[in-house]
């Protein structure tokens, strides 16, 4: 009898985990509502950690909503001075979790806010002509947005102006042939366009300084083919 009765339970124990929900992070909703986004990084870290819920994605979208209203705050402590570039981070592991894009279209608001900043900041340093800082914060948009490949194209200007001209030739061998194999941005976010017109303006200038003016004009013939713009169009016209 004890055997069946064994048996039993193993039963109803493996249909239960059959049957079982994913999670629903009301938790998180919870927090971040009452905008307690110190408590929501432990409870999304803690979630990150644990074997069951690692692979989730909202957990990483709720840590990069919790450290970007830490940025948010002048009196945040000293343990959070970065916490906008761990918002970017976490956005990105967020992206990777997310592999069949199930999420995004709900936090499209919040996602373009956090490209928007990164945007502002990588062309706010580029303009200041602090290229080191304009280099690493183009990285840092990079992790908002993983296809820009405009991103690489303004680290590499950032890193040419900055006399690291064997860093930027090498990030321009990369990326130049994807972007001229490109048929289209592949996106109509306000951030991605802001950083995408910037590098190629600042990357055909950079190789019309360095005497390769045809290569220069193939970029920007096809950065007027990508994007349709007459101003946009008429910068580069002018370049030459």
């Amino acid at each position: 009898m004890k055997k069946y009765i064994l048996l039993f339970l193993a039963f109803c124990s493996f249909s239960f985990i059959g049957n079982a929900q994913p999670p629903t992070f009301d938790d998180l909703i919870i927090l971040y509502a009452d905008g307690k986004y110190e408590k929501l990084i432990d409870e999304c870290l803690k979630y990150n950690d644990k074997e069951s819920t690692s692979k989730e994605p909202i957990p990483y979208l709720f840590l990069a909503k919790a450290y970007y209203g830490m940025s948010q705050k002048g009196d945040r402590s000293e343990e959070f001075k970065n916490a906008f570039k761990s918002a970017c981070q976490s956005l990105n592991k967020f992206y990777k979790k997310d592999k069949g894009e199930a999420y995004r279209a709900e936090d499209a608001e919040f996602i373009e806010k956090v490209k928007m900043a990164a945007a502002e900041v990588a062309m706010n340093e580029f303009e200041s002509k602090n290229y080191k800082k304009s280099a690493s914060s183009a990285l840092l948009f990079k992790k908002t947005s993983p296809n820009n490949l405009g991103a690489d194209f303004l680290n590499a200007a950032s890193k040419f102006i900055d006399n690291d001209r064997s860093s930027a030739i090498a990030i321009w061998k990369e990326v130049e042939k994807p972007f001229m194999s490109l048929t289209e941005l592949g996106t109509d976010s306000p951030a991605d366009l802001i950083i995408y017109k910037a590098a190629i303006v600042e990357t055909v200038k950079c190789m019309i300084n360095s005497k390769q003016v045809d290569r220069a004009r193939k970029i920007a013939n096809k950065g007027q083919e990508l994007i349709q713009e007459e101003d946009f169009k008429a910068e580069l016209d002018a370049l030459f």
